[in-house]
């Protein structure tokens, strides 16, 4: 279902392909397939032998198939792990940002272009 509820969950996404590299869903190229990977297997988690387990946490409790027990957008606010640190937030960056500001540099995908020529973004 789309609505609020939908947005923890692209965020979800969002971390974990910045913290791993990859897509959750990489292996699909049909929209049936992502139905099929959506429906049927695990929810994408982070390996915690390799991330930290605030980042890790954060990941499981945006991409939650129940929306009852998925993070909603404030509760993503009121995160330590998202909340700027000291004097209110002013001047500081937040924890999250701090930890994806030292990633290795990946060079940018390429994408299709109008007339299916790829182009760097």
């Amino acid at each position: 279902d789309m609505g609020y509820k939908t947005d923890p969950w692209s965020a979800g996404l969002v971390f974990y392909e910045l913290a791993g590299g990859v897509r959750p869903y990489s292996g699909t190229s049909t929209p049936m397939q992502l139905y099929h990977q959506l429906a049927n297997n695990p929810e994408p988690r982070l390996d915690r032998g390799q991330h930290p387990a605030p980042l890790c946490d954060l990941v499981e409790r945006c991409l939650t198939r129940d929306e009852e027990e998925r993070i909603d957008a404030q509760g993503l606010v009121d995160l330590e792990l998202v909340k700027a640190e000291g004097d209110h937030g002013r001047g500081k960056m937040p924890a999250l940002a701090r930890w994806f500001a030292t990633l290795p540099k990946a060079p940018l995908p390429t994408a299709a272009c109008a007339e299916g020529e790829g182009a760097t973004l």
